[in-house]
């Protein structure tokens, strides 16, 4: 239910940013003298927006969202709408459209829709490495830290020192075996991230902030996932 409703908030998102490329390209060219009208382009959203919308979904680009974003899923999108727009070029001059959305205005139309959902999923991509669950009372959250290193020990120490903090770390997880069972900052290294699903729900973890520098993506995106899903 929770990736249901993930994905239709990608459809609605994608589906706005499908149309304001066509409507921002069309108010510019008729703010330049170029008489453009924009009800006859109202109408072509019926088909264009789902047809694009399809193409995506049956592309896979929807599952990348699912997970995390990195380079390579990113030159994916970049094919998709390149070629999704190649196509319905294609669609408008078979059917005389062509009028309506012209080459240039379809290839300007283009490099603004790819700069708007190539830029959609670098901010997903980006976005702070904190998978915040709703804390279980009125203190402050519970937090595990992902990495008893130097990144985990200066990301406590911040937490310890900054009064106005709502996070108080508990305790730290780490893949080293050497580390679990000992003790960082007065915080106890309780396991690994193999376990880390039933490590949230024993020490009753409010929120996971991931601290390590030189995780490999697809190990981090994979964690990410696992710790979703416990929400």
């Amino acid at each position: 239910m929770k990736k249901r409703l993930h994905l239709l908030e990608w459809f609605i998102l994608d589906s706005f940013i499908i149309i304001a490329s066509y409507i921002t390209v069309f108010v510019l060219l008729r703010l330049l003298g170029f008489e453009r009208g924009l009800n006859p382009l109202l109408s072509l959203f019926l088909w264009i927006v789902p047809l694009k919308i399809f193409i995506y979904y049956v592309a896979g680009l929807y599952k990348l969202m699912v997970r995390s974003v990195g380079f390579e899923d990113l030159l994916k999108l970049s094919s998709l709408v390149f070629l999704s727009n190649l196509l319905l070029g294609i669609i408008l001059w078979v059917t005389g459209l062509i009028e309506i959305v012209g080459p240039v205005e379809l290839f300007i139309i283009t490099l603004g829709e790819w700069i708007l959902l190539g830029a959609s999923r670098s901010v997903f991509r980006l976005y702070p490495l904190i998978i915040a669950k709703a804390p279980t009372n009125g203190s402050k959250k519970r937090v595990m830290v992902v990495g008893a290193g130097l990144a985990g020990e200066m990301l406590v120490k911040e937490l310890n020192k900054n009064p106005k903090s709502t996070d108080q770390a508990i305790l730290f997880v780490d893949d080293d075996e050497n580390k679990i069972g000992r003790r960082l900052l007065g915080l106890p290294i309780v396991g690994s991230t193999d376990n880390i699903e039933s490590l949230i729900d024993k020490y009753k973890v409010d929120e996971v902030i991931v601290a390590i520098a030189n995780i490999p993506l697809k190990k981090l995106s994979n964690l990410l996932d696992r710790i979703a899903k416990t929400n």
